[in-house]
């Protein structure tokens, strides 16, 4: 486990709503410049956050709205509440989103059976065919076996481990 407590959500929220993190999550999902989502609505749930980013008012609808779900541990009930999150995106913005779940945690082999590997980023899974939203991504956390990525995106996780062990 980690040496430092955990995040409280309102800092997780606070992290997310950063301009950077927005950045790096829909540069590296959807391959967009930098400034094309803004921050939409966030959520605190049970045992985690949501955050909704959306794309600039010029590109309309020609972009899929970006839902993070952030949960230490995910597992079915998690992610029956993610579809209904998808699916009330969908009504909102007229478009099936894209999901990244971020776990602190392992999943369990049953819980990450169905998700495959990105070939390009081996350390971010994807959900093929997931019919309740565009694409559905799964990044878990590393941090038991010691992977160290070089990718922005990966860097998530520590960051809010870094921000919260600072603050002490």
């Amino acid at each position: 486990m980690f040496p430092c407590d955990p995040l409280q959500p309102e800092q997780i929220l606070e992290i997310l709503s950063e301009v950077n993190v927005i950045d790096i999550v829909a540069k590296t999902l959807l391959n967009v410049y930098e400034g094309t989502y803004s921050l939409s609505s966030t959520l605190k749930i049970q045992n985690g956050v949501l955050a909704t980013y959306v794309p600039s008012r010029e590109i309309g609808n020609a972009l899929p709205p970006i839902i993070l779900n952030i949960q230490p541990n995910l597992d079915q009930e998690g992610m029956t509440n993610a579809i209904d999150q998808c699916l009330q995106t969908h009504e909102q913005h007229h478009q099936l989103p894209v999901i990244l779940f971020i776990s602190s945690n392992k999943p369990t082999e049953a819980f990450l059976a169905p998700f495959k590997p990105v070939p390009s980023k081996p350390h971010l899974y994807f959900l093929p065919n997931a019919a309740w939203c565009c694409k559905c991504f799964f990044l878990p956390s590393n941090f038991d076996n010691g992977l160290i990525h070089q990718d922005e995106l990966s860097s998530i996780p520590s960051l809010l481990l870094e921000s919260n062990h600072s603050d002490k």
